[in-house]
């Protein structure tokens, strides 16, 4: 889990048509799975991954099993469609909800994004 998180954090970082979005923040996304707690910390055009809680407020929380969770960071899933067959439990306003569904379908792998 945590080297799907890294990768998905450098991919957010490394897709300049996606600073637009990163300019949001500060913002952190806590994801509980069964391997451990993880965040996730967007602020100032720079996604980072944290192993240990910073003491900035957290924004929006998923939890799920670890299989839904990289579905999700894949963009196999989306984070609607996630939520609504209650795959992963999301915590968090509904706008924090939309950007985030926002960010994870912009961060697919290139390869799944050629296919649409």
């Amino acid at each position: 889990m945590l080297e799907q998180l890294q990768r998905t954090v450098d991919e957010w970082n490394s897709r300049s048509h996606l600073l637009p979005f990163l300019k949001k923040g500060p913002m952190v996304i806590c994801i509980k799975t069964e391997d451990g707690v993880f965040y996730i910390h967007i602020n100032n055009e720079k996604v980072e991954l944290l192993l240990d809680e910073t003491i900035y407020p957290i924004n929006a929380e998923l939890q799920g099993n670890k299989v839904m969770l990289q579905s999700l960071l894949l963009g196999e899933i989306k984070l609607r469609q996630a939520k609504a067959s209650n795959l992963i439990l999301l915590k968090s306003s509904f706008r924090t909800e939309l950007y985030l569904e926002t960010m994870f379908y912009l961060v697919k792998p290139y390869e799944q994004v050629n296919d649409l």
